[in-house]
């Protein structure tokens, strides 16, 4: 099964260059001595005005119009940085938000699994019936009303069982984000 895919790749880097020749007339190093030991020629270095999360938009914007998708597409987004904008919200807070990728970081998924005798594809079909059960106890309630449940709150549940490997129930829950809408809030408050 796939999970995830990559189909977009995007970069950004700021428009301000420090080359090596201008750190050689600050400190005492030459272009030699840096790109003997890292390799490295010059560094984009950001502006006052720009933070981590206005790079990685830029960067997103562009790998979303190479995969020719809308952020409504984007279901994931990862972020990783040792320089935030600030501790919280999250960078990739921040992005999903800029970006207006309203899927990615709505559901939340439970996984249980076992590594029991697994379930017969003839009763993985019948599972969630009423009254259903392979056991000698039980009323073959459970899953049923297990379902309904996970149902009156907006999700699903996923089973996958493989014969003497085990199986693995999954709930997918919908996922109200209280943050982003705080930041919503305050961007429509804000003068731009």
């Amino acid at each position: 099964m796939t999970r995830a895919r990559i189909i977009g790749v995007g970069a950004y880097a700021p428009k301000r260059v420090l080359t090596n020749a201008d750190l050689e007339k600050m400190v005492a190093t030459s272009d030699e001595w840096i790109v003997q030991r890292t390799g490295i020629r010059q560094r984009h270095i950001a502006d006052e005005s720009e933070a981590t999360s206005d790079l990685a938009v830029k960067a997103a914007q562009q790998a979303l119009e190479r995969a020719n998708l809308v952020p409504e597409d984007i279901e994931f987004i990862a972020v990783g940085t040792t320089t935030p904008d600030m501790i919280f919200p999250t960078v990739g807070n921040i992005v999903q938000h800029r970006l207006g990728c309203r899927r990615a970081g709505d559901k939340i998924r439970i996984e249980v699994w076992d590594s029991g005798v697994g379930i017969a594809e003839d009763d993985l079909n019948r599972i969630f019936d009423p009254f259903f059960s392979t056991g000698k106890k039980g009323t073959g309630l459970g899953l049923w009303v297990t379902q309904d449940i996970v149902r009156q709150h907006g999700g699903r549940i996923e089973v996958s069982s493989e014969i003497g490997r085990g199986t693995v129930f999954s709930i997918v829950l919908q996922v109200e984000s209280p943050i982003l809408e705080d930041l919503e809030n305050e961007s429509k408050q804000s003068p731009k």
